[in-house]
């Protein structure tokens, strides 16, 4: 294991390169090293975790509760969006995008999502996803169908420029059912860099969706 001496050693070569000497070597060190533990010192901000939807939806409510008090307006991705017909229409509304897995992907595809939600077989899949674009249809929510689903991703107040926006990753694995889905919730105040992160990657992968026909 390395230890103080090798990293030091390793920091006198890279200053070295650059032409500085030994003595400003060890004075830049000693100011890496007391900056580096102020900053392991330093509280940072938690991200908070759920290792079951159960447990989620205590501290949180539900998708209805989230959607009624934690947001103005919403994007989301889900695999199959059956948890609409969970979400009232008025709470329904605010969400303004919205991406499902495709129902006209093929039946290898959509038999490995029905295993991994729980769901049965394709046929299930393909009534279910189609039963949420209806839905959200109603309320003028944007829709995309996509092939590509490896998390369900919720994001509130994408646009927003108050730092009030949040986060919610679902992380989808074979065999595991919705039930026991591990996710995390990211606040934008906390972490506004990974924030714009997650929402440049959505708009990317809804310009790399389709439309539903």
């Amino acid at each position: 294991m390395p230890t103080l001496r090798d990293a030091f050693d390793t920091f006198v070569w890279i200053v070295g390169k650059l032409g500085w000497g030994w003595g400003t070597s060890f004075v830049l060190f000693l100011v890496v090293i007391f900056l580096s533990y102020r900053l392991w010192k330093t509280p940072r901000p938690h991200m908070q975790f759920f290792d079951t939807r159960a447990s989620l939806d205590k501290n949180r409510g539900g998708i209805g509760r989230e959607l009624e008090n934690n947001g103005e307006v919403f994007w989301v991705m889900w695999q199959v969006g059956h948890l609409m017909t969970q979400i009232a229409p008025g709470a329904r509304r605010k969400i303004q995008r919205m991406i499902l897995g495709n129902p006209r992907a093929n039946e290898d595809i959509l038999n490995r999502w029905a295993t991994t939600a729980g769901a049965g077989t394709a046929e299930n899949i393909r009534s279910r996803i189609i039963d949420a674009t209806r839905l959200a249809s109603e309320v003028g929510t944007s829709i995309r169908w996509n092939y590509e689903q490896s998390v369900s991703l919720v994001i509130a107040n994408p646009s927003n420029t108050n730092n009030s926006g949040w986060i919610r990753i679902e992380f989808i694995a074979p065999f595991l059912l919705p039930t026991s889905r591990p996710s995390l919730v990211i606040l934008q105040k906390d972490y506004p860099g990974l924030f714009s992160t997650f929402v440049l990657t959505y708009e990317k992968v809804w310009n790399d969706s389709m439309e539903p026909s």
